[in-house]
């Protein structure tokens, strides 16, 4: 899955830092809450994520993607922390209903937009 930063990015956005990047799918996706497809914070260059939000639909309009940051903090004491990894999840658009495992998304490219430390 090759990820590609945007001219122009990382770009400091007072103490946080803002990318832009794009992804492409995996070859075999592995979907569901313990799907295979992560991105890691350290691999763009940072070091936790706060948001990664996908800005659109795939290349080809066909498939929607959907990243949930793991371990995110659900106390009251810890609202807000950064997180070295996202999950992505993919959904085809005319059915809703998530990938079929085995699936190569490969030749799919999708853009997210990420606001880390």
């Amino acid at each position: 899955m090759a990820t590609r930063i945007l001219p122009g990015y990382d770009m400091p956005l007072g103490s946080k830092i803002e990318m832009i990047i794009d992804r492409d799918g995996p070859a075999s996706y592995t979907g569901g809450t313990s799907g295979t497809d992560i991105i890691n914070a350290s691999d763009l260059g940072i070091g936790g994520f706060e948001t990664v939000d996908c800005t659109g639909l795939s290349n080809d309009g066909t498939t929607s993607a959907v990243a949930t940051l793991i371990n995110m903090s659900t106390s009251n004491d810890n609202i807000g922390n950064a997180v070295p990894t996202a999950r992505i999840r993919y959904f085809v658009v005319a059915t809703a209903a998530e990938v079929a495992n085995a699936v190569n998304l490969s030749g799919k490219s999708f853009r997210f937009q990420i606001r880390g430390v």
